[in-house]
């Protein structure tokens, strides 16, 4: 028997949050954004649905507990992952020299500790290149499995640090697990 339906969106910043809940008015939503200036956003947006419990952490989805360095460039383009290469589309690069110290969370525990094998689980993670440490770490610890549904936006390609193996590697690996959609 199911006991909760969560929705946890990782890399909340862009416009995932708002079209998440949309589609699935039924659930409880956890969304994390390390993007300080991106907070204010999230927050209009779970005011706007105020019968759907959404919890906002201003924090990244990492593989411990603390601080993390965060790379500014373009608000949704940021990461925490050195070697991203921006298309010129979006005109800012990533600034590697100044990074800015965010919170940053132990997914796999947070998995762990928060959520149980009733809760039907979907994660969206697109959190810029971090995916493949986070997905490494909870597929180590085997709390990968406590997602029902997950879709990933995968970077590898935007990378000069993540190489088109390392890539499969992990991907293989999770879509071997059950229900992975990948985007991207």
């Amino acid at each position: 028997m199911i006991k909760r339906r969560v929705v946890v969106d990782c890399g909340a910043g862009g416009n995932s949050l708002e079209q998440l809940i949309l589609d699935r008015p039924d659930f409880e939503f956890f969304a994390f954004e390390p993007n300080p200036a991106l907070i204010p956003g999230l927050e209009r947006i779970a005011k706007a649905h105020p019968d759907i419990a959404v919890t906002i952490f201003s924090q990244a989805v990492w593989t411990y507990d603390g601080e993390v360095s965060l790379y500014l460039g373009h608000p949704i383009s940021s990461t925490l992952v050195q070697g991203k290469q921006v298309p010129q589309k979006f005109g800012k690069q990533i600034d590697y020299t100044t990074p800015q110290m965010v919170p940053c969370i132990d997914f796999s525990q947070w998995l762990a500790k928060e959520l149980t094998w009733e809760d039907y689980i979907v994660v969206k993670m697109d959190i810029e290149g971090a995916e493949y440490a986070v997905l490494e770490k909870a597929l180590a610890e085997k709390t990968i499995a406590l997602i029902d549904e997950l879709v990933v936006e995968w970077h590898y390609k935007k990378f000069t640090t993540i190489t088109e193996q390392q890539h499969f590697q992990v991907f293989d690996r999770v879509k071997r697990l059950g229900n992975l959609t990948a985007w991207g």
